[in-house]
Parts: C-alpha cells; structure tokens; sequence
C-alpha cells in the first residue's frame, strides 16, 4: 500500500478523514473532498474513498476548494471532465445525482431555522463570513437556513459562542382555533 501523504495539513487521523469522506452530508466533506482532489490525480485512489455518486452530488463545492488552492488549479479541468462523464454513466443507469430539492420542515424545524438566522444577523455577519469562522462552506449555512442541512448540537454550540449569542431551543406550541 502507498503511504497516504496528500493529508498532511489537516491536522487528522487518517481514519477520521475516510469517515468524514464516507459522509456526504458531514460539513467537512467537501472541503476535505476538495483537498484530495487537488492534491491525487488517480482516480482510482480518490474513488477509493469518495463514492462517485457523493462525487458527483457534492461536486460544485468540491469544484470551489479544489480552486482555493492556487498551486492545483490546473487539476480541476481533469475532474470537471471525471465529472461529467460519471455523471452522464450514473444518469444512464437511472442514478438520482440531485438531492431532492423538496424539504418537509416541522414547527420546530421552522423555529430553530429562523433562530440560527437570528443568531447570524444580530452578530451582523453574512452567511459567507459566519461560514468562514465557523469553518464550514457559505452553501453549508444556506442549506441550514433553508433546511436542506440538519442543524446539530455541536453546529449550535459552535454558532453562539462564535456569534456571542444564546439560543433558547423551546418552542411555543402554536394555539389550535
């Protein structure tokens, strides 16, 4: 096996970057999905990794860190082109490559949304440089504040300590008439 050195700035076990790479829907995915890209051009090794539907479902944000990086630019015509391909193949074999747009939110739901957004606006920041303190992509807190994303326990704590705000997680129930 070769020894897997693409990682070396990321300050994390190897294992716990191939379960954050198993998930699609971890906010650390396409970020860490970019750098692998950038930095391995076999797609043998990165498909070892990344599933080709995930790929092609996260690609746009994985296409934006790849560009982050002013050294591997070039690589993202070789990947754009992996792209296109697989997903023309996954389409072919009737493989959904969009997530459904449709989202069901309950009250609580609706109520924790708007509170997050609260929390964003009253620090004065917009979705782009909340993300960036956060450590997440600007289409990570879009997708929280339209509900396509799941708001976690750690993303709450994380946004009221980096927004100086309290978040009170009760929810009034609405009166029946």
């Amino acid at each position: 096996m070769t020894r897997q050195n693409w990682y070396w700035d990321l300050n994390m076990p190897f294992k716990k970057i191939k379960q954050i790479l198993a998930r699609e829907d971890d906010p650390r995915f396409s970020r860490i999905a970019g750098t692998l890209l950038a930095r391995v051009p076999d797609p043998k090794q990165v498909f070892a990794l990344i599933t080709p539907t995930a790929f092609c479902r996260r690609y746009q944000a994985i296409e934006n860190e790849i560009k982050l990086d002013e050294w591997t630019k070039e690589r993202v015509a070789f990947w754009k082109a992996t792209y296109l391909r697989l997903s023309k193949e996954l389409q072919e074999k009737g493989e959904r490559i969009r997530k459904p747009e449709v989202v069901e939110l309950d009250d609580f739901d609706r109520v924790l949304i708007e509170k997050v957004k609260q929390c964003r606006k009253a620090a004065a920041m917009s979705q782009k440089e909340l993300a960036q303190f956060m450590g997440y992509s600007q289409q990570f807190i879009s997708g929280i504040e339209t509900g396509r994303e799941k708001i976690t326990m750690d993303f709450l704590k994380k946004l009221a300590q980096i927004t100086e705000q309290r978040i009170d997680l009760t929810v009034e129930k609405a009166s029946k008439s």
